[in-house]
């Protein structure tokens, strides 16, 4: 009865062990696994019947951690330090350091992009609506290939797909940014006289070149068996077809369309300047043309 009075409190909870179990050899030779040997220092086992690499036992690695804590007030080991290891609070580490790199990253990305267009464009609207062209592309890619990996093919995304897929589409969008508009300011200063003729021949030197690269890439795409260009791992599939769907996206929907027709709405002084309202659709047409 005492026994049991007295484990009803916080500080007297535990196990009974009886005296002659703690002179056994095998227990003190146990032991030594879960006490140190001074005595100050102990060690749980916790057994789940969770994956240690799923999402699920990264998050119990906080609950637990939360229970241990709540048992130390009112305790003689009110100030004892409570550690955690194991494959699910290794990769709950790993993660929680790299969303914490990644929305730094990301952060410092957009406004270091976003200050770029700003002194580019001499303006502020249109700086906003070009980072908001590249984002909409980002989350488009990321939906489409959710759809596609988890709820068609039914093999979920690796953890660093979605913070490698929007550096790499902010990255090439950034860069298609800065030089479209670049691009449009040169092709301002310039008449309509002249511009026809050299992009006709930028044009053409261009479909040149393509259909050469694209003649290599057939060739080497023959030599190589089909096997090799299968990504092994979900993750690696996930990225890049995150990567595919992001610039098949990018380049004809947001390029050629939304992003010179937000910066002309939002009122940029060089889109204005090149599509002005005399010979409106064949400057639309290089602007297209340029992107």
């Amino acid at each position: 009865m005492a026994m049991r009075n007295n484990a009803r409190e916080p500080s007297m909870a535990g196990f009974y062990i009886p005296p002659q179990i703690l002179t056994n050899s095998e227990f003190k030779t146990a032991a030594t696994m879960f006490v140190s040997a001074d005595g100050h220092a102990v060690r749980y086992l916790v057994q789940t019947d969770l994956d240690p690499f799923g999402t699920q036992a990264m998050d119990q690695v906080a609950q637990i951690m939360d229970a241990a804590r709540s048992a130390q007030p009112n305790t003689e080991l009110a100030d004892a330090t409570i550690s955690i290891a194991g494959l699910p609070a290794v990769n709950a580490d790993v993660r929680d350091y790299y969303n914490h790199d990644m929305r730094f990253i990301l952060t410092m990305t957009i406004l270091v992009v976003l200050l770029i267009l700003i002194v580019l464009l001499r303006a502020v609207v249109a700086p906003l609506y070009l980072i908001a062209s590249v984002a909409i592309s980002f989350l488009s890619a990321l939906g489409i290939g959710v759809v596609v990996f988890q709820f068609i093919l039914g093999q979920h995304l690796a953890w660093n797909v979605p913070g490698t897929a929007f550096i790499v589409l902010v990255a090439v969008g950034a860069d298609y940014n800065l030089l479209l508009i670049s691009r449009i300011r040169d092709e301002a200063s310039r008449g309509m006289d002249e511009q026809p003729r050299r992009l006709l021949g930028e044009l053409l030197g261009a479909l040149v070149e393509g259909r050469q690269n694209r003649r290599r890439r057939q060739r080497l795409r023959s030599r190589q068996p089909l096997r090799r260009r299968l990504a092994d791992r979900c993750g690696e599939r996930g990225n890049r077809g995150l990567d595919v769907v992001g610039g098949d996206r990018d380049q004809p929907d947001v390029r050629r369309l939304l992003r010179p027709g937000t910066s002309h709405r939002s009122g940029s002084k060089a889109v204005a300047k090149l599509c002005s309202h005399r010979s409106r659709r064949k400057q639309l047409v290089v602007c297209l043309g340029i992107s």
